[in-house]
C-alpha cells in the first residue's frame, strides 16, 4: 500500500516515469504537490486519493477509475485521459488539462467542417461513444488549418 501523510510545502513527492498497473487503493492518500510528471497508472483503481496540485503532465491514466479523488489545481497538460471513469465526488476545479488526451480518431471526413469551425454531427457522436457530453455552446478553435483542432 502506498501512504504519505502529507508533506512540508518545500517537499516534493517524484515519481517520474513510474509504472503502476492495476492498484486497488482503499486508505486515504495524500499526494498533494507530488510530481507525477510521465507516470503510467493505466487500469489504476485510484479511490480517495488526494493529488491536490500535482504534476500529471503528460502522465497515462489511460482506463483508469478514480473515485474520490481530488485532482483541483492539478497540472494535467499532455496526460492521457482516454476512458478513464470518473466516480463518486471526484474534483477537477481548476485542474489545468491542456492537450490531454480524451480518445483518438482519424479525422479526414470533419476536416472540411472543422476548418469552417463547425463542430459536424458525426464528431459530436464520436465524444458521446466515448462518454462524454459537450456542452451546447462547444468552441472550435483552429489550432493548425487541416490537422489540428482544439474543442473548447
Amino acid at each position: 500500500m502506498l501512504e504519505k501523510k502529507g508533506f512540508p510545502e518545500d517537499e516534493k513527492l517524484h515519481l517520474q516515469n513510474i509504472i503502476l498497473c492495476n492498484i486497488e487503493s482503499s486508505s486515504k492518500i495524500n499526494l498533494d504537490k507530488a510530481n507525477l510528471k510521465q507516470a503510467s497508472l493505466m487500469e489504476a483503481h485510484l479511490k480517495d486519493v488526494s493529488l491536490r496540485e500535482a504534476n500529471l503532465t503528460q502522465a497515462d491514466l489511460q482506463d483508469a477509475v478514480l473515485n474520490n479523488v481530488d485532482l483541483a489545481d492539478a497540472n494535467m497538460t499532455g496526460a492521457n485521459l482516454h476512458s478513464v471513469k470518473l466516480e463518486g465526488e471526484s474534483i477537477l476545479r481548476g485542474a489545468d488539462l491542456t492537450s490531454m488526451l480524451l480518445f483518438s480518431i482519424k479525422a479526414r471526413k470533419f476536416q472540411s467542417d472543422l476548418d469552417k469551425r463547425t463542430i459536424p454531427k458525426g464528431l459530436q457522436q464520436k465524444f458521446e461513444d466515448n462518454e462524454i457530453q459537450l456542452a451546447n455552446n462547444a468552441a472550435l478553435l483552429i489550432k493548425e488549418k487541416g490537422t489540428k483542432y482544439l474543442i473548447l
